[in-house]
Formats: C-alpha cells, sequence, structure tokens
C-alpha cells in the first residue's frame, strides 16, 4: 500500500468509526435525554471534532477522493467541528434530532468510491 493510500485510510476510516458512536450513543435518545446528559453531550461533541478534523484532512490531502463522493459534505463537517471545538454551538443544533443523525449516518462501502 502507497504512503498516500495509507493517508487516506487514516483519515476515511476514523470518519466512518466515530459516526458509528455517534449512532450507538444516540440510539433511542430524545432531546431532553440528550440535554440531561453533559457526558452524552460531551461524547456527541468529540466524535463531531474528529470526523470533521478527519473530513479536512480528506479534502486537503486526498482532494480527488473527496470530489468522487460529494454524497459527502466535506466542507460542512469540518465547519461543524469549528462550531463545537470554538465554543459558539448550541445545544439545541446537536443531538438525536439535530446533527447527530445526519453525521450518525455512515456511507457503506460501496457508496464510497475510490
Amino acid at each position: 500500500m502507497n504512503k498516500k493510500a495509507l493517508r487516506l485510510n487514516d483519515y476515511v476510516h476514523p470518519v466512518r468509526d466515530a459516526a458509528d458512536r455517534i449512532q450507538r450513543y444516540t440510539f433511542g435518545k430524545s432531546q431532553l435525554d440528550f440535554t440531561a446528559d453533559e457526558q452524552l453531550q460531551d461524547a456527541v461533541v468529540r466524535n463531531i471534532e474528529i470526523i470533521g478534523e478527519a473530513a479536512r484532512n480528506v479534502s486537503l490531502h486526498a482532494p480527488e477522493f473527496a470530489q468522487q463522493n460529494v454524497q459527502i459534505p466535506w466542507a460542512a463537517l469540518y465547519a461543524m467541528r469549528n462550531r463545537v471545538s470554538h465554543g459558539y454551538w448550541t445545544i439545541g443544533a446537536i443531538g438525536p434530532r439535530g446533527a447527530a443523525p445526519s453525521i450518525g449516518r455512515r456511507p457503506n462501502r460501496r457508496e464510497l468510491r475510490s
């Protein structure tokens, strides 16, 4: 495996793994459950940060892959990471009824073009 392919895998797999974690953490939770649970909020926010940072790296280091996979909103994922990382987000924008479901749905391997 060449260095570029290894780097791409290093970025794509964290996106998939973090999306899986968000989906598991928020499954069956209501918005009220989410807003009442600081640990859940922290876990979701941390995984949004991971997704956003990895998405940015895909865009920077594997732009051809990002262009072949336009169904994934690479720039929006990084923008959301910036919002939660820098603290200018509202709790209502994240959670089971907010951003988490759209982030939590990970593309399967057939959806990703290499």
